[in-house]
């Protein structure tokens, strides 16, 4: 599936995120909610999706998000979003008249794994005020670099469908060590699927969200053959 790295994101954001988070700042009534104890409250939460909860695309997110927190994952998700077809504003690119929309942010389990090697520089950076880019860890380039091959060797011709994938800043406050050495990178997926009636549009998304969950269970199958 058609694919890219969003470099322009990742230069260009200077907040800095939380795990776990505690509430959206855009939404205070949006709250964290751990699925990986919680799994039954995926729905609720996800109350996005209700509208077309009928639609096998999004019983296969709600899959998608159950699976990537449950005990047979090596990865976690911390946010997740879906928007229903809406108008197409890419059609010269893109030409059909609706497109569904979202994403999911996840990263390994193992949150020491999360941890750039730049963490102590980064954090005395940050205190003197300053912005920097920094290095992400050889684990999560990792995770770029393979997503990015597993999603473009799945469903190669399929048209209708894009991934774009990018890093956010985050301070992992459960990692081991002093606060200096808490400062990592999570990956985040951005999804497209466009079609020109509802239902096409709703088959699109289905593949294209079929694609990621395919591409996140090759990574934690990867990374549990070499840690267990």
């Amino acid at each position: 599936m058609q694919n890219y790295f969003d470099s322009r994101k990742f230069s260009n954001r200077e907040t800095i995120r939380r795990h776990p988070w505690l509430h959206s700042e855009d939404n205070p009534d949006e709250k964290y909610v751990d699925f990986k104890e919680n799994p039954d409250a995926i729905p609720e939460v996800l109350k996005r999706c209700d509208e077309w909860a009928t639609y096998v695309g999004v019983q296969r997110w709600y899959e998608l998000i159950r699976w990537l927190n449950s005990s047979d994952s090596r990865l976690e998700s911390n946010d997740s979003r879906f928007y229903g077809p809406h108008e197409n504003d890419q059609k010269e690119e893109w030409p059909k008249e609706l497109v569904c929309t979202g994403g999911v942010m996840f990263f390994f389990r193992n949150l020491d794994l999360n941890i750039s090697p730049q963490t102590a520089l980064w954090a005395k950076a940050i205190s003197l005020g300053h912005s920097m880019i920094p290095q992400p860890s050889d684990n999560i380039g990792w995770l770029v670099g393979a997503s990015s091959r597993y999603l473009q060797a799945t469903r190669p011709d399929f048209r209708w469908g894009c991934i774009s994938i990018s890093l956010f800043s985050t301070f992992y406050s459960e990692a081991q060590g002093q606060e200096q050495h808490k400062l990592g990178h999570e990956v985040a997926y951005e999804y497209w699927a466009w079609g020109d009636t509802e239902e096409e549009t709703m088959l699109n998304h289905e593949i294209v969200v079929t694609t990621m969950f395919e591409c996140l269970r090759s990574l934690s199958d990867e990374v549990k053959a070499v840690s267990g």
